[in-house]
């Protein structure tokens, strides 16, 4: 396990993208230095800030956060209008979107810098509570969602010779309460006054409602002076599917709701322990739940364990966070600096998805950061209990990102080693062949040639299988499993058993011929 300061299953990576909210740049032509103000966006779209930035001596610009190098990257653009409320750039960015009232909305051709539509809310009633760019493909036409306080409107931005609109496709009547919007899969939920929630999907057709639903969640805040329950709720997808997750603060239980085309259906329920307040992150299709006064979180897989948490409650770890506290801390000259354990969560602020924006810092030195959450496998892995290791491979199978591919070999093996049951290995090979065969007809399917003798790459370059479950082969059990267990001094005659279930379970000949 890496060497961290606190353990934990949570880590926040290695570099922040941090910006100030104000700064000195330069000097003006007359030699005085420039001020220069920053605005930052969160695009949920693309799950990335937009920073927009003016100084009096010159025309505002644009720059993107990018997270693989934790830098800003300026786009150059034009900004018609002074006062901007919200930015975001359409699914192929070619476009950016400027709220620029609480009416109104602005649109930008990034490559040409010059503004080409502008849209106000239909009705003289409508304010704008949020606007989205919708998931597309590139080539489609680009749809816009307006969120307003009477309902919703979707906008479709037709490219035309002699000038671009945004043409109006569907307006839906609501006396908006709430809403939450899954922009990866167009999904929006809405809570009106009466507190009935309406499920929409949107698709170039327009608004298409699902399914309409009430829940009792009035007087479960943690706070019971209040009867707002909006930040108890979060839409989330997981594993390609979109759910509801509420929780009762009060009782300290956790529910999972599914939304089909008709009706809202129970699908999980957990205890979270405490009565507390909490917040929702999804990493890698795996729920965290934070516990904003305990400051623990507690990672759920519904797929993996539908009954249970995968572990005991930590707290979220890392080691860059701690230090650059600490340094904070000392070169304010503080007599004690607080504890990364008593700063965390006491300013955060969880974005859509993974992220965390972290503006401890703002009273002092005027500066934010935002963090990106990742799950920590090997931590998970050596806290599960040895009894439930077949769980743990099914969890492993399921993850798309870090050195899970590794870790899987290093269970099997440690199975093997310690002579797990057949049984329970033949049903795990059953699983792995399944993946292996789904995503050799995957690829043969789409004329593409997949090499799965792919070794371990991290991240995004291991192939895949059916919704990005990672894929073994035979030669890498036989190599990283088998080999491994005779090199430890392991019998062939000890071995042969699990080499023949292995065998046995799969259409494939193993590029090793003898164990014995």
């Amino acid at each position: 396990m890496s060497n961290m300061l606190t353990k934990s299953h949570v880590q926040l990576r290695e570099h922040p993208i941090t910006w100030k909210v104000t700064e000195t740049s330069g000097s003006s032509a007359e030699g005085k230095s420039v001020r220069i103000q920053h605005q930052v966006y969160f695009d949920t779209l693309h799950q990335e800030l937009i920073r927009l930035s003016r100084n009096p001596t010159g025309p505002a610009y644009v720059s993107i956060s990018n997270h693989d190098t934790s830098k800003w990257v300026e786009c150059d653009c034009g900004i018609p209008d002074p006062q901007v409320m919200r930015m975001k750039f359409s699914a192929n960015r070619t476009f950016l979107a400027l709220q620029v009232s609480n009416r109104e909305v602005k649109v930008v051709d990034v490559l040409r810098g010059r503004l080409v539509a502008a849209r106000s809310c239909r009705s003289n009633k409508s304010r704008i509570t949020n606007i989205y760019w919708c998931q597309g493909k590139p080539q489609d036409n680009q749809l816009f969602l307006f969120v307003t306080n009477t309902g919703a409107e979707l906008y479709m931005l037709k490219m035309q010779t002699m000038g671009s609109t945004l043409k109006h496709l569907k307006t839906v009547q609501h006396q908006t309460r709430y809403h939450w919007f899954v922009n990866s899969s167009n999904w929006l939920l809405v809570v009106d006054l009466k507190h009935v929630f309406s499920l929409y999907h949107v698709e170039p057709k327009g608004l298409v409602r699902h399914c309409k639903f009430e829940l009792n969640c009035r007087g479960t805040n943690y706070n019971s002076n209040s009867e707002a329950y909006y930040e108890q709720i979060t839409l989330v997808e997981m594993y390609g599917e979109v759910m509801c997750v509420y929780i009762n603060e009060l009782k300290g239980k956790l529910y999972i709701l599914g939304l089909n085309r008709d009706t809202m259906v129970q699908k999980y329920v957990y205890d979270i322990y405490s009565s507390s307040k909490y917040k929702v992150s999804v990493v890698d299709n795996v729920l965290i739940v934070h516990n904003m006064i305990a400051k623990m979180a507690i990672l759920f897989d519904i797929y993996t364990d539908p009954k249970s948490s995968l572990a005991a409650p930590l707290p979220i770890a890392s080691d860059q966070y701690e230090k650059k506290k600490k340094n904070e801390a000392k070169n304010r000259n503080r007599t004690r600096a607080l504890t990364v354990q008593e700063q965390k969560y006491d300013s955060w602020r969880f974005l859509a998805q993974r992220y965390v924006l972290d503006n401890s810092n703002v009273k002092t030195s005027s500066s934010n950061s935002l963090w990106t959450m990742q799950l920590d496998l090997e931590a998970i892995m050596h806290s599960w209990p040895s009894q439930k290791r077949g769980l743990l491979v099914e969890f492993l199978l399921k993850r798309q990102e870090g050195n899970c591919k590794s870790l899987l070999l290093k269970v099997m093996f440690e199975m093997v080693l310690s002579g797990e049951s057949l049984k329970t290995l033949s049903v795990l090979y059953t699983r792995i062949n399944s993946i292996f065969q789904e995503a050799s007809k995957k690829s043969s399917q789409s004329n593409s040639s997949v090499d799965l003798d792919l070794k371990e790459s991290g991240g995004d370059g291991m192939t895949k299988g059916s919704k990005g479950f990672q894929v073994l082969t035979q030669e890498q059990i036989c190599e990283d499993v088998f080999e491994r267990c005779l090199k430890k001094g392991m019998s062939g005659k000890r071995l042969t058993p699990y080499v023949v279930a292995s065998v046995s379970e799969s259409e494939y000949v193993l590029s090793r011929s003898s164990f014995a």
